[in-house]
């Protein structure tokens, strides 16, 4: 799941109807959006059109009930999501700068909150990017 508020305050999380209809999610979501200081903005959906959401950027988390497709979604737009504090921004650059010269094929998306909020910074790419990136962070 990434995690990164599109406009800086909310995350668009989007979900089959009869999740969001069920309650679970407004008893689960205000403990977590507290902890991890984050928004969800909901949008009830079909799980065909959630997981199409999410593939082109639409959306940031989906719920669905086609755990199949799910996990073909996913794998096809693999990426990895890491918070600083808004004082690392010019750290943050730094490191995309110096990765960029070595690791070409890496997508660097960085986010940064209004109000002297969090810096995001995303990885992705191709295919063996995932393994990649893995045994970075391992060493």
């Amino acid at each position: 799941m990434r995690l990164r508020a599109r406009n800086g305050t909310e995350l668009v999380r989007v979900t089959t109807t009869s999740v969001g209809n069920s309650g679970l999610l407004d008893a689960l979501l205000p403990a977590y959006e507290q902890t991890a200081q984050v928004r969800f903005g909901v949008h009830p959906d079909g799980s065909g059109r959630a997981l199409a959401m999410l593939a082109v950027g639409d959306a940031d988390v989906a719920i669905s009930h086609a755990p199949e497709a799910e996990a073909k979604a996913l794998a096809a737009h693999p990426r990895w999501w890491f918070r600083f504090a808004a004082t690392d921004l010019s750290v943050v650059m730094a490191a995309v700068e110096q990765e960029r010269q070595c690791c070409r094929f890496l997508q660097f998306d960085v986010r940064v909150e209004p109000d002297g909020g969090s810096v995001w910074l995303a990885l992705s790419g191709p295919p063996g990017t995932q393994d990649f990136l893995r045994a970075m962070i391992e060493d």
